[in-house]
């Protein structure tokens, strides 16, 4: 039989009893699943949905309606399952139930990410970005359509900003200017700039959210920068997340400084002020100052923290925008770093999945760059 496959193997590390959930991922395209809070493994094999315990037990299938293709996990044991259109999953009783106002989503024009509290997806569907409850019965809301001339409809999702009305849009083709990140304001679907979060900053390199989802915080090229020439020197922002216009430059210094950690009570976060130090400081919120080292005594070793750097491939002759996971100790210290493929583009996101490993969520080319065909890929670090 022609092409080759991606199977889905599921190892055990404690009792070695390994077992293969899927055999087909046809072509090089890997086998869509999720796993579950309770350890159970829902998976996608030939447009059928399947759920079992993580030993391989009770596997089941979903009676899906229709042909699947992806599953997005969200709270409350609810999943989003796209194919023909999009369809809740109620995983506690098996129902499906098929989202209203979202016909027309698939893996081919729809981009999904889920809020960080899973009750609700943020969706972009051929220009048009909606917002998907998990609620039974509530129907998407359309919020704003964006036209996005030549992009053959391969953009990226929005990203819900958590305990905010705001999402952020990657890239959009804005008033005549060039493409570049902005607001969606979610209340009023208006479109705002960035600069109404980051008040006079340079290009955005980099935005993430707290562990607790209360804080924002954005990596940009330092005002400092004159027409920022130097691309060495960074400032982070960081901001609530329910109030983007209070944000302020907590540190200011190289591209390659780590963010290790959060507090809670009070808020602070721990930055490492570059891969190479041994020294990690410690920035109250919202303040910023003043900054302390960190007493290594206060960091957890025990906890694995992972995180996703840019950086520049190699490729044929070219050197070309990539991005790598690096896995982090508590206290700080490198434990292992994984290079993503190159030509990885859009969306690329990092879920921790138990206390040492976490599943990379990308979109890449499969191919060289003139090449039409993407696919996600799941990676285990």
């Amino acid at each position: 039989m022609g092409g080759y496959y991606n199977a889905l193997y599921v190892l055990d590390s404690l009792e070695n009893k390994h077992w293969i959930a899927s055999h087909y991922g046809l072509g090089g395209y890997y086998v869509e699943h999720q796993w579950l809070p309770d350890g159970r493994l829902l998976w996608i094999e030939d447009g059928e949905v399947f759920l079992a315990s993580g030993d391989g037990l009770d596997r089941r299938g979903m009676d899906a309606p229709a042909q699947m293709s992806e599953i997005w996990l969200g709270a409350n044991n609810v999943a989003l399952v796209s194919g023909h259109g999009l369809w809740r999953l109620f995983l506690n009783t098996g129902k499906w139930e098929p989202v209203a106002n979202a016909a027309g989503i698939s893996g081919a024009s729809g981009q999904l990410t889920m809020s960080l509290d899973g009750t609700f997806a943020a969706v972009t569907n051929s220009g048009q970005i909606s917002m998907v409850p998990l609620q039974a019965g509530v129907p998407a809301r359309q919020l704003i359509t964006i036209d996005y001339p030549g992009r053959d409809n391969r953009i990226s999702p929005p990203m819900p900003i958590p305990n905010s009305p705001y999402w952020l849009l990657p890239e959009v083709d804005f008033e005549g200017q060039p493409t570049q990140p902005m607001l969606l304001d979610t209340r009023d679907s208006s479109l705002h700039l960035l600069d109404k979060f980051l008040p006079g900053a340079g290009p955005l390199s980099l935005l993430g959210f707290s562990e607790d989802g209360l804080w924002v915080y954005a990596r940009v090229l330092s005002t400092q920068n004159e027409n920022y020439s130097n691309t060495s020197v960074y400032d982070w922002y960081v901001a609530p997340s329910n109030d983007l216009e209070a944000g302020m430059v907590v540190y200011t210094g190289d591209y390659n400084a780590l963010i290790v950690g959060w507090e809670t009570d009070p808020p602070a976060l721990w930055l490492r002020a570059s891969q190479d130090s041994e020294e990690v400081l410690r920035i109250p919120l919202p303040s910023g100052e003043p900054k302390t080292i960190l007493d290594p005594a206060k960091l957890h070793p025990e906890d694995v923290r992972f995180l996703l750097e840019d950086v520049m491939i190699d490729y044929s002759d070219w050197a070309i925008p990539g991005n790598r996971v690096r896995a982090l100790s508590g206290q700080g210290n490198t434990l292992g770093l994984l290079e993503l493929p190159p030509l990885t583009v859009g969306y690329t996101r990092v879920r921790p999945s138990g206390p040492s490993r976490a599943l990379i969520e990308m979109t890449n080319f499969e191919g060289g760059i003139d090449d039409d065909c993407r696919f996600e890929e799941n990676l285990w670090l």
